[in-house]
């Protein structure tokens, strides 16, 4: 899913900021069920999982998947 996301946006597909995982978290709402956040390190992907309520997305990373996630 991400590589096609890279082909149609031109985008990288890993290394985003926490503020281009945040837009496209939120500008995929109703179309993924949940975004593996491609942010560059675990504080980054920390502070999108923290954040995520303000996507209406789910996020998922290495550590907190959909399916393990008490969030979730």
């Amino acid at each position: 899913m991400l590589d096609a996301l890279g082909k149609a946006t031109g985008l990288p597909v890993h290394g985003w900021s926490v503020d281009t995982s945040l837009k496209v978290a939120a500008g995929l709402t109703g179309v993924l069920e949940y975004l593996e956040d491609p942010t560059t390190d675990t504080p980054r992907l920390g502070v999108v999982l923290d954040r995520d309520d303000e996507t209406g997305m789910r996020l998922a990373n290495p550590d907190c998947t959909p399916h393990t996630s008490p969030r979730w």
